[in-house]
């Protein structure tokens, strides 16, 4: 609930990253995002790719971005 708040706070200022280690805490951060505002989410993780346009948050593995 907190990374809704808060990427919802900053939509103004652009684009919100959020990381995560393991597939279950993507999926649920996704899914609260989704759940609780008007802000679009993408999974960056293995083969799942954020594709364009952007979303407004993007929700990464952190493996995938190493």
């Amino acid at each position: 609930m907190i990374f809704s708040a808060l990427a919802e706070r900053w939509r103004p200022l652009g684009r919100s990253l959020v990381l995560a280690h393991r597939e279950e805490l993507l999926d649920q951060a996704a899914d609260k995002i989704a759940s609780s505002t008007i802000l679009t989410t993408g999974i960056e993780q293995a083969e799942r790719r954020v594709r364009e346009p952007l979303p407004d948050v993007v929700i990464a593995s952190v493996p995938t971005l190493a």
